[in-house]
Formats: structure tokens, C-alpha cells, sequence
């Protein structure tokens, strides 16, 4: 891992260990909701991060060719670069993946897309919010450990390609635990940084 990348991680994880306090303090649901937290927490947390570390930092940026008028799906979650230098860093953030419905290898492509347009220096970031243990071990084990059958769609299969690729490649995967005050209560945060361009 290059220290670029590790400098990166050092901040990412600063924002994800920020999130990390205000849950201890307060947990934002009702008990008993089973429902994931929205992904805007670690929007949030995350910037803040960057932010203390002299970044300049935007939420909903539209992509590079899309008209103002666009869907709000067209909008990277987090733009983020160091005033002076030439690489941004681009960052999607999504909650529970689970069961079949992910449409995060979509994201990844937007954030490969965005770099083949600008020919800038771009550093994606992908960070998903899952409750789910099978997910997290997949994740870390760069889509190399099996899912169950409720995890197949062309997208899961999408995903664990970008798993690939980033393996031989200069990322970084990981993830962080989430505190809850229910002892049985499983909660992630698993992310990877890649290189775009």
C-alpha cells in the first residue's frame, strides 16, 4: 500500500471511529427498528475527517456529464481533494448490504467512469454499512469466501470482480466494527480505497 493510500485509510477511519463514538452515545433508531441507520451518518463523519485534515470537501457533486436537471443518482455522495493538489478523492457510501439488492458495483463504475472523463488523479472510496457477518468476511476476503445462494445477482458478481482487481492492485480493504448496547446485535463498516487513474 503506497502511503498515499495509507494516509487516506489513517483519515477514513478516523471519520468511521467518529461515527463509531456517536453511536456509543446514542443510537439514532427506535429499538427494535430493523432498519439501517442512513447512510448520511457516515457521509458526515467521514467529511469531518477530511475536513480537520485540510481537505476541501463537497457532498452531491453532479457528475462530469450530466446536466443540473439530472437524477440525484448522478451525484458522487462525496468529492473531496487537498487545495493546491491534482488528485480528488471520490467516496460513495451505502447501508446494509444484504440479501440480493445492492447496486454498489454501479457506484464503483461511476467513480471508474468519472475518472476516465476528467483524466485527473482520482482515489475512490466505497464504505458499506451491513449487519450481515457472511458479507463482512466476504469483503475481507476480497469476494474469495462463498455467499449463500440470497447473494447472486449479476451485481454481487460485479462486486467481487472490483474485490479482484483491487487485490493485485494498490488498495486497501477493511472494516470496523460498529458498537450497538444489544450484545447480539452484528454491525460493520467494511470499505475499500482504490486508485482510479
Amino acid at each position: 500500500m503506497s502511503n498515499r493510500i495509507a494516509a487516506i485509510d489513517r483519515t477514513l477511519r478516523k471519520g468511521i471511529y467518529s461515527l463509531c463514538e456517536s453511536l456509543y452515545t446514542e443510537w439514532p433508531l427506535p429499538d427494535g427498528d430493523g432498519n439501517e441507520i442512513s447512510e448520511a451518518n457516515l457521509t458526515i463523519h467521514v467529511a469531518h475527517a477530511f475536513l480537520s485534515h485540510q481537505y476541501s470537501a463537497y457532498s452531491e457533486k453532479p457528475l462530469i456529464s450530466v446536466s443540473p436537471d439530472s437524477e440525484r443518482s448522478s451525484w458522487h455522495d462525496l468529492f473531496m481533494f487537498l487545495p493546491g493538489e491534482e488528485e480528488y478523492i471520490i467516496a460513495e457510501f451505502k447501508r446494509f448490504l444484504k440479501s440480493d439488492k445492492t447496486n454498489a458495483a454501479s457506484d464503483i463504475k461511476r467513480i471508474y467512469d468519472h475518472g476516465r472523463q476528467s483524466k485527473d488523479p482520482i482515489i475512490g472510496i466505497i464504505c458499506f454499512m451491513t449487519r450481515d457477518r457472511e458479507v463482512k468476511n466476504w469483503w475481507m476476503s476480497h469476494g474469495e469466501e462463498g455467499l449463500s445462494n440470497t447473494k447472486k445477482s449479476p451485481s454481487w458478481k460485479k462486486l467481487q470482480e472490483y474485490l479482484h482487481t483491487w487485490k493485485g492492485n494498490d488498495a486497501q480493504i477493511g472494516y470496523i466494527h460498529l458498537p450497538h448496547h444489544a450484545d447480539d446485535f452484528y454491525h460493520a463498516v467494511v470499505y475499500s480505497i482504490f486508485p482510479v487513474t
